[in-house]
Order: C-alpha cells, then sequence, then structure tokens
C-alpha cells in the first residue's frame, strides 16, 4: 500500500548548501520522490531561531528541540499524532537520543518508520566514541532499531556490523547515494592546467587528506609533476594540513579555496582534471559523485564504498591500498591523459557511471518500493 504521505525527519533544515552529506541526501531525495508524485513533507529539528528554509517544492517544517538534544520538544510530537494513520516516517541519522521519545509515539499510534543510518554503524563509524555508541545501542538505539519497518543501510559491509551488534533485525536495505543525473556534451581541448581537486571535509584522518598532501608532495619533488592542488572546503583540520604542506614543502602548489556553494563550488569542480577522495573510512561520499555528474574523473580508495563503481565504469582509478606512494602513481597516470582522447574517454564514463548506478530517480523508485512494502 502506498503511504498517503512520506515524512522525512533529519536534525537541522537538510539544507544543502551546507558540508553535511546527510542535508545533501535528504534535500535530492525528497526531490526525486516528488518528482514521482509522492506528497513528501521534511520536518527538520533544530535550535536555531531562524525559520529560514531551502526553497523546496513541497513544505519543510522546523521543531525547536529541547535542551541538551535529548527532548524533541513537544510541538513535533504532536504533530506526528496528527498525521494520518497513512503516513510513512523516514528518520535520518542514529544515535541521536531525541528520536527515541519520536518512535515511541509512533508506535503508540501504529505509524510505520524507517531509519536511514547515513553509515553511522560501520565499523569504523562506531570505533568513535566506540563504548559509548556500544552502551547506548544495547539500551535504547537497538529497541529503536528493532521496532523501524526496515533500516537502510550504505553497504553490505555496515548492513553485516550492525546485524553482528543487534541480533533480530527487521529487513536491512542497501541503497547508495545518489546524484541527479545530467547528460554532459565533452570535445578537445580542455582546462589546459592539470588541476588535482578535493572537495569536502578537512578532516585529515578520516578523508585521508595526509594521504593525499604526501602523495602530492611525491608527485611534485620526486616526479616534478606539473600540476596543481586545489583543496575546496573547511574544517576542523584546516590549519593542520596547511601547516603539513608547508612542512612537505609544497604550498606554493596549492590553492586553498575554503567552503564554496552553489555556483562557485560547480564552476572551481569544472576546473578539475581528476577528483580524489582518499578517505579511510566513509558511508558514501557525495562530493565524488557531484564531481562525476559533470565529468570529472575519480582516484578513490576503497573506502569511499564507490570503488566497484568506479573500475566497472572505468570513470578513473581506486587506489587499492590508499598509500602515498600509490595516488602519487594514480597522479602521474592522470598527467598521461591530459588533452587526450583518453580523458574524454574517462570524463564521460564519469558521467555515465551517474546514470547506471547512482541516479535518484532509480534510487527513489527502489526506496518507494520498500515503503509501500512495509507500509502493508
Amino acid at each position: 500500500m502506498k503511504p498517503t504521505l512520506i515524512v522525512h525527519v533529519v536534525p537541522g533544515k537538510a539544507n544543502p548548501e551546507r558540508m553535511n552529506g546527510v542535508n545533501k541526501v535528504v534535500h535530492e531525495l525528497s526531490l526525486a520522490e516528488h518528482k514521482k508524485g509522492n506528497s513528501i513533507e521534511i520536518w527538520g529539528i533544530t535550535n536555531s531561531s531562524s525559520k529560514e528554509v531551502p526553497q523546496r517544492p513541497f513544505p519543510t517544517f522546523l521543531f525547536n528541540h529541547g535542551p541538551w538534544s535529548i527532548w524533541p520538544g513537544v510541538s513535533i510530537l504532536k504533530a506526528a499524532w496528527n498525521a494520518p494513520k497513512t503516513t510513512f516516517f523516514h528518520l535520518h541519522g542514529g544515535f541521536i537520543p531525541y528520536y527515541w521519545w519520536i518512535m515511541l509515539l509512533l508506535k503508540i499510534s501504529r505509524k510505520k518508520y524507517c531509519l536511514s543510518s547515513h553509515g553511522c554503524y560501520s565499523t569504523m563509524a562506531m570505533k568513535k566514541s566506540h563504548w559509548l555508541k556500544r552502551l547506548y545501542l544495547i539500551g535504547l538505539e537497538k529497541i529503536m532499531l528493532r521496532s523501524a519497518a526496515f533500516v537502510h543501510c550504505l553497504s553490505e559491509e555496515e548492513v553485516q556490523h550492525l546485524q553482528k551488534l543487534v541480533p533480530g533485525l527487521p529487513h536491512c536495505l542497501t541503497l547508495r547515494n545518489g546524484q541527479q543525473y545530467q547528460s554532459i556534451e565533452l570535445s578537445l581541448p580542455l582546462e589546459e592546467t592539470m588541476y588535482h581537486v578535493y572537495c569536502g571535509r578537512m578532516s585529515q584522518h578520516h578523508k585521508g587528506l595526509d594521504l593525499l598532501l604526501k602523495a602530492f608532495s611525491l608527485y611534485k619533488k620526486t616526479y616534478q609533476g606539473m600540476g596543481k592542488l586545489k583543496m575546496i572546503g573547511d574544517g576542523e583540520d584546516l590549519s593542520a594540513l596547511k601547516k603539513l604542506s608547508r612542512d612537505l614543502e609544497i604550498a606554493e602548489f596549492i590553492e586553498w579555496k575554503g567552503a564554496l556553494f552553489g555556483e562557485e563550488k560547480k564552476k572551481e569542480l569544472l576546473s578539475a582534471s581528476v577528483f580524489y577522495h582518499t578517505s579511510r573510512h566513509e558511508g558514501i561520499p557525495m562530493a565524488p559523485l557531484e564531481a562525476a555528474n559533470i565529468g570529472i574523473p575519480l582516484i578513490v580508495s576503497k573506502e569511499t564504498n564507490i570503488a566497484q563503481q568506479v573500475q566497472d565504469a572505468e570513470a578513473g582509478w581506486v587506489a587499492n591500498h590508499n598509500t602515498p606512494e600509490e595516488i602519487c602513481q594514480l597522479m602521474l597516470k592522470m598527467d598521461a591523459c591530459k588533452n587526450t582522447t583518453h580523458e574524454i574517454i574517462l570524463r564521460k564514463n564519469a558521467n555515465r557511471m551517474i546514470k547506471e548506478y547512482f541516479d535518484w530517480s532509480v534510487i527513489a523508485e527502489q526506496m518507494q518500493e520498500a515503503y509501500c512494502e512495509e507500509a502493508v
């Protein structure tokens, strides 16, 4: 039975113009579901006094949560209670204490819900605040997960790990993140300067940015590579990364662009010859998908969970061991393709990869099938 209303519940405002992948996923998935004729609402839980929300062809409602993010506030609980019985609730994110109260109310009112983990139950993600998460999982989180119609994970690895942590889970659905596919036209000559580009949060260990900088140092100093490196984004390790670039004596070859959004970000991505994502762990990152969608070849680690698709589509290369030496060799490999027909092929393959594996339209249809199956 098709739900009469799908409500996406998310911390914040699901603003895609922020450095938060969950925001982009909720925004894009809900748009794709709306285009398929579904009635959609986004419910954002926030402590912000600002009521400004991104423009969307369906309503976004904001609710202020209580103190310490433990209590969701009365207003959202009332709204959930008064929602039609055939509403399907889609909660985004895990280890969010105020979700417990929403789940309890949905159970009492006999309304269905699912939960998208966004990678928070993966092996590596669980290592951060490990014992606190394990205790919370054993206590409250497992009840919420077992009561869900289904749990949406980003990879089979995450599903297997979660099923070990919480035996007796309901149906686990594995679906990737995606992009609104757009076709592109390409011809030679392309951008003359060889730009190696990263875009995302400046988190040194998580995103493997120390590996990227060390690889670029080898590329410049050992192999005299002619390219430049663009680093787009902001984050907790920006100062440390700039210091590392100085220590490696490559600072003059790096452009630090800061956090960019919208057309500004797209302009910088379009200048890229190749896009890097050398993370040590991920759910499914959005930035490399954005780059591929506009025809930028990718060099990614296995831990991004998109390596197989990059290989199958021949949309770039995979750093299987994710070492500076290996990444450097892939940089040189991309250099050799610059302004050749091989670069055109790589770019077209990257764009085609989105259509074949990461199209939000297809993903939204698969998600809708899961809603209908579980709403019966």
